[in-house]
């Protein structure tokens, strides 16, 4: 598993997944880690949850897993950790699908509206204000463990993962980050850019820079991209190349009259 590839030293006592399915990637935590004390599942859709149940049934993890039957959009961040021992490792596969595509069916699971953006009226009318549901659940579970320690591990599309890393750096959050790229055709037979994100929080050595591995196997990253100066870049490597052309720091304004 990638997070005790990256983290040899994290031994999780909670294992949250929060949009479970059929908790293949929650069964699959609990064996990874079977010092682990408590798994807590979330899942909204009624037949998978029943399949959750199954599964979790035929891996041995039943008597100490917690299942809630419900949105994650609904949950409350106390409720969620009040009786989760540090640390804490979440995981799993968010939806992948923007809220426009969920209102389009009707369906429910969506979170409170809000301007978190701070996005211009016509901005919003023109397109800018729809989102991935997978943003705001990682922004969410990223906040339930920025206090203690504990890993977060998502697979999501690339660029949900740098526009939420992009929020963390420029709150000056203390994390650090790795991305392994992931043929989204070979194993979901849809063509966007995706990848594993995995940040860990506390006990760890903050930057504002994630590597990104070509594969699961790899030992040694093959780029990274980073927050520079209020900037997002996606290659940093080559910013010492082209940072003398960016120029001075002062700002120049045309005065008229």
């Amino acid at each position: 598993m990638w997070v005790r590839k990256k983290f040899p030293d994290f031994h999780p006592n909670s294992i949250i997944e929060p949009t479970c399915g059929a908790g293949n990637f929650l069964c699959g935590a609990g064996t990874a880690f079977p010092e682990a004390k408590k798994l807590l599942g979330i899942e909204v859709n009624s037949e998978y949850f029943k399949a959750l149940k199954n599964n979790l049934l035929v891996n041995g993890l039943s008597e100490k897993t917690i299942l809630k039957n419900l949105s994650f959009f609904d949950l409350e961040r106390n409720d969620v950790l009040k009786d989760c021992e540090t640390p804490i490792l979440i995981i799993g596969n968010p939806p992948w699908v923007t809220n426009s595509s969920i209102g389009r069916v009707k369906g429910t699971n969506l979170p409170d509206k809000s301007n978190v953006d701070k996005i211009s009226g016509l901005n919003a009318l023109t397109g800018m204000s729809n989102f991935d549901i997978s943003e705001p659940i990682l922004t969410e579970c990223f906040k339930w463990v920025e206090d203690c320690y504990g890993v977060v591990s998502m697979l999501c599309k690339t660029s949900v993962a740098r526009k939420v890393l992009k929020k963390h750096w420029a709150n000056q959050s203390r994390i650090e980050n790795y991305l392994v790229k992931l043929s989204a055709k070979r194993y979901f037979d849809v063509s966007v850019d995706a990848c594993l994100l995995t940040v860990r929080y506390g006990n760890c050595h903050a930057s504002n820079q994630c590597h990104v591995f070509d594969e699961f196997e790899s030992s040694e990253p093959e780029t990274k991209f980073g927050y520079n100066d209020g900037v997002l870049l996606s290659n940093l490597s080559n910013l010492a190349k082209v940072k003398k052309l960016r120029g001075t720091d002062k700002i120049y304004r045309w005065r008229t009259g």
